[in-house]
Formats: structure tokens, C-alpha cells, sequence
């Protein structure tokens, strides 16, 4: 396959996917996880939220079913399901990629857990680190990503001992991530190797949940992280 797909450069990647729109890669991707095959830029949470009202919720936990194939392409990532919390979540990803053209094709959303919760501390400690051993890391390894935004706290320090171990260290902003009312992340952005991956990832966790309050002052010092990274990585 075009090694150009996984490219460390945005545009590059990019550019390869839509010219091969679209490409169907065989398998299903896990529950609880959809988007790009190639995602440029990979958002981490911790389950899908509550069920619909007209659907059954989902339990979680072992043996995660595969329901949705895996594909590249020009269209296979939206937040239409989210309703009025759709702008903020794709304001988000705009910030990051730096152009709205991009979300569609380069973005994914993974989940530790598949199951239906409005509460993330109602999800097991063992579900959480099971679906991250089982699932997202691999995952993770084949799609490749340049940024892996995390979007909780347990999240985050489900995933981040795997980090630790990819040499992380520190990223280096020439400002400061604390927002006008002096709010900043919980979790300081860093930058690690994938196994097997010759580009540097970074790790990086806005200010609150995208579905909650998140501002659009802490989505754009998210971006300018972002932007930063990839200027200079």
C-alpha cells in the first residue's frame, strides 16, 4: 500500500487518501471506534456515552464485537450523532488539523470501552485497561497517527504508562496552554515514538471534554500546540 498514506506530513497524507477515495481495508473496526484507517489525528475517550433512546445500551467489558469497516476516503469520519455538541467536537479537530477540509478524511475516534455510559466512573478500572491492551494500542500502531488527543483524565492515565515506555518527554510551547480565566489541562502535552514508527506522535488533552464545557479560547490554544508540534517534529 502508498506509503504516503501514513505520511508524518498532513497535506501529504491527505492528498494520498482522496486520490484513492475510497479504500475498504477488510476488517471491521471494533465497536465503539470509527473514522479514518489512516487517521492523521486520533481523539481517545473513554466510551460512547449514553444510548439513544431507541436503542439498546450497549454492556462493554470483554469480547467488543466488530461492526463497521475500516476504510480511507474523503468522508468516512462526522459527528452528525452528537447533535448540538457537534460544533464544539468539530471546531476541535479543526483547530488541531488546521483546515476544516481535513477532519472528514484524517480524523478517528477510539474508545477504551464500547460500552453505553453517561457516567466515564461508572466504566471498570479493568475494563478501561483491557480494552487499551486488547484493542486501541494496536489499533493505534496501525493507524499511525501525528496527534492523539486525549479526551478525559482516566483516559489518559490508562494509556499514558504505555507512552512512558515510547520514550515521552515534554513538548516545548514558547506559550502557555492557561486560558484567560487561568485554566489549563490537567495533563501537559508530550511527544513519544509508535513502536515501529520512524515520526514522533503527540499526546495532548484539552482543557475539559469536547462534549462538556470545553471553550473555544482552550480548542484554540489546542490547536496552536498542535500547530506548533507539527511545524517543528
Amino acid at each position: 500500500m502508498n506509503r504516503e498514506l501514513y505520511s508524518p506530513d498532513l497535506e501529504q497524507r491527505y492528498q494520498a487518501t482522496i486520490s484513492q477515495d475510497c479504500i475498504a481495508l477488510g476488517i471491521n473496526w471494533p465497536m465503539a471506534c470509527w473514522g479514518a484507517g489512516n487517521a492523521f489525528l486520533a481523539l481517545l475517550g473513554p466510551s460512547m456515552g449514553a444510548a439513544d433512546p431507541d436503542r439498546a445500551a450497549e454492556v462493554g467489558g470483554t469480547n467488543r464485537p466488530r461492526r463497521y469497516p475500516m476504510q480511507m476516503g474523503r468522508t468516512v469520519m462526522d459527528f452528525e450523532g452528537l447533535g448540538r455538541r457537534k460544533a464544539r467536537w468539530q471546531r476541535l479537530c479543526v483547530d488541531i488539523l488546521g483546515a476544516d477540509r481535513y477532519v472528514s478524511a484524517m480524523t478517528a475516534l477510539l474508545n477504551l470501552d464500547w460500552r453505553n455510559s453517561s457516567s466515564e466512573m461508572a466504566i471498570p478500572k479493568a475494563d478501561l485497561s483491557s480494552g487499551l491492551t486488547n484493542y486501541i494500542w494496536p489499533l493505534l500502531q496501525q493507524l499511525r497517527p501525528r496527534i492523539i488527543c486525549v479526551l478525559s483524565n482516566r483516559t489518559w492515565d490508562t494509556i499514558y504508562p504505555e507512552i512512558e515506555q515510547c520514550g515521552a518527554v515534554a513538548l516545548k510551547l514558547p506559550f502557555s496552554l492557561r486560558d484567560s480565566h487561568a485554566i489549563e489541562p490537567s495533563r501537559q502535552p508530550v511527544v513519544f515514538h509508535l513502536p515501529a514508527c520512524e515520526f514522533q506522535t503527540l499526546l495532548v488533552k484539552p482543557h475539559r471534554h469536547p462534549s462538556r464545557a470545553l471553550s473555544y479560547e482552550q480548542i484554540s490554544l489546542i490547536g496552536r500546540a498542535c500547530q506548533q508540534f507539527l511545524q517543528v517534529a
